[in-house]
């Protein structure tokens, strides 16, 4: 069974008249965008996911490393691992906020309505 596309009734476009084949691309071609945009979010999410897990996982064994083989002298290097994995945690951790979020998404202005077929449901 093959998917099925709502679209608009076609115009009969007059002699000379490309608007109607542009729509149609921009339209095609905004469904592609929006899917990519979809997809390179997702994976966005899943690399924050990882660095934040190999975080936790760095500074696992760096404090089990200091504690089972603990060196003569303390200095700042032994602690390299443990805040190189604290970095990892804390950028898992901290979120973007929403307001930032919202101002890449571009908005349709108020006097602009978008048609019912185009509507997300």
């Amino acid at each position: 069974m093959a998917p099925t596309r709502s679209r608009q009734p076609k115009v009969v476009p007059k002699p000379g008249d490309a608007q109607p084949k542009l729509v149609g691309k921009l339209d095609d071609a905004s469904k592609v965008v929006k899917a990519a945009t979809g997809l390179t979010d997702q994976a966005v999410r899943l690399v924050r996911q990882l660095v934040h897990l190999a975080g936790w996982i760095v500074l696992l064994i760096s404090t089990v490393k200091l504690v089972i083989d603990p060196p003569q002298e303390l200095a700042a290097a032994n602690f390299l691992g443990h805040g190189a994995g604290a970095a990892a945690v804390l950028q898992g951790v901290v979120k973007v906020p929403a307001r930032w979020r919202k101002a890449q998404t571009p908005s349709l202005p108020e006097a602009i309505e978008t048609p019912k077929a185009l509507e997300p449901p």
